[in-house]
């Protein structure tokens, strides 16, 4: 007779009966697989004269057949390195059925790029695929009796750049004896992330600006913001200025409030912005924050700090006898009719910056008559209409004094 005999206990038949059904769920103390349990009515009677006789009995016995049950146990979250290697997660898997079973195994990840499976480990040994480890499981069959625990091991390492990127990683275990029977773990893997982010350039005195005008409208600045965290990160962009007054912003990164990067990337944002018509001199410094969206939000700030800066324009003239090395005719020297002198018109540019498009306008009186006219030195364009003489210099250099020579008779 094969397997466990038992007495004559009604409930227990009954629960065999339940389970044949599957009306409850196995648990470590079901009936096992075989057991066969043996029920016996007794009958005792007597005579009308109150005589006895011997007890007649009659039994029945039933056999407990198979019932599936496979519970797996693991971790409910990860959270390994962003670019690491070997990392484990520890998976129990019991088998919960009244009989000897196998288990199959089955994994599935929700992303890909994120983890990839290097290997699974079983009593000490590492197999490189499933297939590998269910052939290995397979052999162990006759010896997962009721209510027997193994441990797998899931080897898996982490690609770099993937911080703060969740993935579900399911673990599933299958009874060999009934496929419909099976449970799985879900374990949610999210890369530790290390945020952080870097805004360039820190300039103290980046460039002099001229204020800005109808022709010049505005200026633009190229920030680089870099994600230097370990995973993709959105961030949130905002200029300002300090002390403010000179340097008003337009936009920034063409209205668009925030960008997102992968990890160890960076982007060119462009910061527009006007110079006032204050004072030369005056500083001011345009600065752009980039923050993190994720908490703690780190973030960093660049500036470029620009100088105002306006041509300022002294005018000097002399006059001269006609060799043009004589001392300066002034009060109370005097000339004559018909002699011819020279007048010297100085330019000088003492402010900040370079002023284009100079223009010498003089119109002799009418007590002299325009002779001719030079520059000191290439760069003039002069011209004459009668007495009215024009010269030009473009780009005049600070402290860089020029001149021409205006030569006109005497009437």
């Amino acid at each position: 007779m094969l397997g466990k005999i038992r007495g004559t206990i009604w409930p227990l038949a009954l629960a065999g009966v339940a389970l044949a059904f599957g009306v409850r769920s196995l648990d470590a103390q079901a009936t096992p697989e075989n057991t066969i349990i043996v029920n016996t009515a007794t009958v005792s009677f007597t005579d009308a004269n109150a005589n006895t006789y011997a007890n007649v009995q009659a039994s029945v016995s039933v056999t407990v057949g198979f019932v599936a049950g496979v519970d797996v146990t693991g971790p409910a979250t990860a959270t390994p390195a962003p670019g690491s290697s070997g990392n484990i997660l520890a998976y129990s898997v019991q088998n919960l059925g009244n009989g000897t079973d196998a288990v199959d195994i089955d994994t599935t990840v929700s992303a890909t790029g994120i983890i990839t499976i290097t290997g699974y480990v079983y009593d000490g040994t590492t197999y490189t695929s499933l297939a590998d480890l269910n052939t290995r499981l397979d052999l162990v069959a006759d010896s997962l009796v009721q209510d027997t625990t193994i441990t797998i091991d899931v080897v898996y390492d982490v690609a770099a750049g993937t911080g703060g990127q969740p993935v579900d990683f399911t673990l599933a275990a299958l009874s060999g004896r009934d496929g419909s029977k099976t449970d799985n773990v879900v374990t949610t893997i999210t890369p530790a992330e290390a945020l952080g982010v870097a805004v360039a350039p820190d300039s103290n005195l980046a460039a002099d600006r001229l204020p800005n005008s109808p022709t010049v409208v505005n200026y633009s600045a190229t920030f680089t913001v870099t994600n230097s965290g370990d995973g993709p990160e959105t961030f949130d962009l905002v200029g300002s200025t300090d002390p403010s007054g000179a340097i008003t912003i337009v936009s920034v990164n063409g209205g668009t409030a925030s960008i997102a990067l992968a990890a160890t990337a960076s982007q060119d944002v462009d910061v527009v912005y006007t110079i006032a018509d204050v004072a030369a001199g005056v500083i001011d410094t345009l600065i752009l924050t980039a923050t993190a969206q994720t908490a703690p939000n780190p973030s960093d700030r660049g500036h470029f700090t620009y100088r105002v800066v306006k041509p300022f324009l002294t005018v000097t003239k002399n006059a001269f006898r006609s060799n043009q090395t004589d001392t300066i005719i002034s009060p109370p020297d005097s000339v004559v009719p018909q002699e011819v002198i020279w007048y010297k018109i100085t330019v000088e540019n003492t402010g900040s910056a370079i002023a284009d498009s100079v223009h010498i306008d003089d119109l002799l009186v009418s007590d002299l008559t325009f002779l001719s006219a030079v520059g000191d030195a290439a760069g003039w364009t002069i011209s004459n209409s009668g007495n009215d003489v024009d010269a030009y210099f473009l780009n005049l250099a600070v402290n860089d004094p020029r001149f021409i020579w205006i030569q006109a008779r005497v009437n």
